[in-house]
């Protein structure tokens, strides 16, 4: 069956929603085979209705290229080449507002693949951004994962010297200086050191994760903010028994908030908020009786709301997991849509606009449906769309202050 996108465009966000109706533009896909099939899905949804994403080509499994929708027209990205039997790749993972997108496409020689690299599209063509090295056969492998209104995109590459595989590296990039590593916390040779970049503002704060080792031990990841040449760290949330955790700084908002994750000893995960140098653990919906528990943040707004996927608990047994939204130190839960049925059903909070409105995916009576949090209500959207003619939407991916949200359906 056919998958597509469906951004949605919001006529009515007052708590009238009896009146409240949602209008369906269906994006497409880059062709269908023979029979008329065809699949796309979308990532990010822009502050105006830009669209990415990714979509198979004429139906083709073998050949997943990225997106890019605005004013109507469904732009072809493109790959940086072609393998065996046609087999082609790219990702796209961010946008900004001026149409620029990075991602990632999967680089061939001869048809042999040379792994991926990070790219832009500047609107007309596809551009690669390199790799810090290859193997002696020129493999390797990097992706762009954000980019910002300046133009400059940070990501992950991996890092060879004379050939050999040495770790991986968070880069920057911009037109003016190429490839730019942004270093690890402890810079051993002797240790394959990692870390990445996943988020930058406009300012050019960026955040991601570097590895620390306690000798040769890995003591786990720590989330990190990259700014001015420097790379800080901030301190995960708890420590095991052996000193080990894993943290990553996810978001960043133009504030230069930070949101991330991080391990809590050994206790499960938690959010975080970091600002000003202050680390808030956003805490969970609920625990078992040793205090054990998980939380995922997801989003982060502009105004510091953050929406993501907790665990659930009831009578010390797990429930599944409810979306939540996290503000000013209080997390709500944002329940299951009407019909679902415990234990085992879940909720997912996956975006966040300014105003605190959220979306993301539920079970419900029959299957898993797109939702829409607002004014302390979880909404079906299938039941405040008009002229689906068939869909089912599936999962709600992202949303924009203008209430336009975006939506993978079936």
């Amino acid at each position: 069956m056919l998958k597509k996108t469906l951004p949605l465009l919001v006529f009515a966000t007052t708590s009238l929603l009896a009146d409240s109706i949602f209008q369906t533009v269906n994006i497409g896909t880059l062709g269908t085979n023979f029979l008329g099939a065809g699949a796309a899905s979308g990532i990010a949804l822009s502050a105006t209705g830009q669209v990415i994403g990714q979509s198979l080509v004429n139906g083709n499994p073998n050949k997943m290229n990225a997106f890019y929708y605005a004013g109507g027209v469904l732009s072809n990205i493109g790959v940086l080449g072609f393998g065996s039997e046609g087999i082609s790749r790219t990702l796209a993972h961010s946008m900004n507002s001026s149409g620029l997108v990075v991602g990632q496409s999967t680089a061939y020689n001869r048809g042999a693949n040379l792994g991926e690299r990070a790219v832009l599209w500047d609107g007309i063509s596809l551009n690669s951004l390199g790799t810090f090295g290859t193997t002696s056969f020129g493999s390797g492998y990097s992706s762009a994962l954000a980019i910002n209104e300046g133009g400059t995109a940070v990501g992950t590459a991996t890092m060879y010297s004379n050939g050999n595989f040495v770790g991986q590296r968070a880069f920057q990039w911009s037109s003016g200086t190429g490839l730019v590593d942004l270093g690890v916390l402890q810079n051993d040779p002797n240790l394959v050191n990692a870390s990445a970049a996943l988020d930058i503002n406009d300012s050019g704060r960026a955040v991601g994760y570097s590895t620390v080792y306690t000798g040769n031990v890995s003591k786990g990841t720590r989330a990190v903010v990259f700014q001015n040449g420097a790379i800080t760290q901030i301190a995960p949330l708890g420590l095991d028994a052996a000193g080990f955790a894993n943290a990553s700084a996810m978001m960043v908002n133009q504030a230069g908030v930070v949101a991330g994750n991080s391990t809590f000893g050994s206790r499960g995960t938690r959010g975080f908020v970091y600002n000003n140098g202050v680390i808030t653990n956003i805490g969970t919906l609920s625990e078992d009786q040793t205090g054990y528990g998980s939380s995922v943040a997801k989003d982060l707004s502009e105004t510091g709301i953050v929406v993501g996927n907790s665990q659930y608990y009831s009578n010390d047994q797990i429930q599944g997991e409810r979306g939540f939204l996290w503000s000013n130190g209080i997390m709500v839960n944002l329940g299951l849509l009407a019909g679902a049925v415990n234990p085992g059903s879940f909720s997912e909070a996956n975006a966040v606009n300014d105003s605190g409105q959220a979306v993301g995916r539920s079970s419900s009576a029959t299957q898993v449906h797109a939702t829409w949090w607002s004014n302390g209500v979880l909404y079906d959207l299938n039941d405040l769309v008009s002229g689906l003619n068939g869909y089912v939407l599936e999962d709600a991916v992202d949303i924009n202050n203008l209430g336009q949200i975006l939506v993978n359906g079936m």
